[in-house]
């Protein structure tokens, strides 16, 4: 089914449709585009809108709807959209499950399979609008939910790490992709897709990220997409990537491209590559939670492709070698890490009250419980060796 939508014809109301039968149909549902919350989106003449239009080459916005329960566990959402889309405007509406606790699954184009059937989905709402261009106009976005159908494996057990190159992102003052100012001492990263961008108001897709050469791991929430592609989801297998399928799981395009003249040197959008990035990093994750005073080589751990007890972190708070010893990072607020197991040590009072328990979210990385969120109760057998 299509969902990215660019007619020949300027201010051409267009509907997107969707093809289905209604044996297979769970649930089915409007989306409500009332804008409570939404980056760069409004309402005007009963149509969501983009607030601002392009300064530079073009103007996105987004609206995530509210967590829509459904009956049962589906693997398909469908979308159908009317719009009026302007030439060089465009309309996306993309789905993410819920699978256990805090986890979701990566965001995917409505009418593409869910890796992992989920009973609690999430629509997001994406305009875009080229300079110049009057932007599109929705006026009603239909969903319907189907039926679960062999579509692979399930999430992978162990969340996947990739040596991959960091940048510090630097722009302070500029607006992140889902619409968050980024501020001096900010903690978040930035990688090349869409399909890892959590809502400024989460950390549902964070990373670990850490450098060798400073002996130091930041937990922190993807906020931004970048530094040089925005549809490379390296860390995925070949089957689920969406670009440059040809490459090595873990391995990013720029990488190539820099390195060895991949895509004549060049991003997806022309750019020439003038380095090898995968990542970027903002100013507080690169230099104070890292001590990183250069471009480096970092380990980085996609966290929300592994399974098992995980929590969000209520504000940001030092990552500690041993419950209460010597500072080795920092695990910035709202991200959500795993719970490996979790040890006594020295009380700490913190946002969620005093406790002696501390929690390990890495290989030697512990943080108070007391600044963790879980979702369910630390299970009784999970203490640490």
């Amino acid at each position: 089914m299509i969902v990215l939508w660019k007619p020949v014809l300027a201010a051409a109301l267009v509907l997107l449709p969707a093809t289905w039968t209604d044996s297979d149909l769970v649930d089915s549902w409007a989306a409500d585009l009332r804008v409570d919350s939404g980056f760069n989106v409004t309402r005007r003449d009963d149509a969501l809108v983009l607030r601002a239009l392009a300064e530079g080459p073009e103007a996105s916005g987004q609206l995530v709807l509210t967590e829509h329960a459904l009956p049962e566990p589906v693997s398909l959402i469908t979308a159908r959209v009317e719009a009026e889309v302007p030439v060089g405007s465009a309309v996306r509406v993309d789905v993410r499950g819920r699978l256990d606790g805090l986890r979701w699954t990566e965001w995917e184009a409505a009418g593409t399979a869910l890796p992992y059937p989920s009973a609690r989905v999430q629509v997001r709402v994406t305009l875009t609008a080229s300079a110049g261009t009057a932007g599109p106009e929705v006026r009603s976005v239909a969903l319907a939910a189907r039926s679960p159908r062999a579509n692979g494996a399930g999430p992978a057990t162990a969340a996947r790490t990739y040596r991959v190159f960091a940048t510090d992102a630097g722009e302070v003052g500029s607006l992140t992709a889902n619409g968050r100012t980024i501020a001096v001492d900010d903690q978040f990263a930035a990688l090349p897709s869409q399909r890892g961008l959590s809502p400024a108001t989460s950390g549902d897709y964070s990373v670990r990220v850490c450098a060798a050469v400073t002996a130091r791991c930041a937990y922190v929430p993807v906020w931004d997409v970048g530094p040089w592609n925005t549809a490379d989801d390296y860390w995925n297998p070949a089957a689920l990537r969406a670009t440059w399928k040809d490459l090595p799981q873990g391995t990013p395009q720029a990488q190539v491209a820099f390195q060895r003249g991949y895509n004549a040197g060049k991003s997806m959008f022309g750019r020439k590559v003038l380095n090898p990035a995968g990542i970027d990093l903002a100013g507080g994750t690169f230099s104070n939670a890292l001590k990183l005073r250069d471009n480096a080589w970092v380990d980085v751990t996609f966290l929300w492709t592994g399974t098992g007890p995980t929590g969000a972190l209520v504000r940001k708070v030092p990552v500690r070698m041993v419950p209460g010893g010597a500072a080795v990072g920092v695990a910035a607020a709202k991200a959500v890490v795993p719970i490996e197991c979790h040890k006594t040590g020295a009380i700490v009072t913190g946002p969620l009250g005093s406790s002696d328990v501390w929690d390990r979210i890495g290989p030697g990385n512990f943080v108070p419980s007391v600044y963790v969120r879980t979702a369910v109760p630390r299970p009784v057998a999970s203490v640490c060796p």
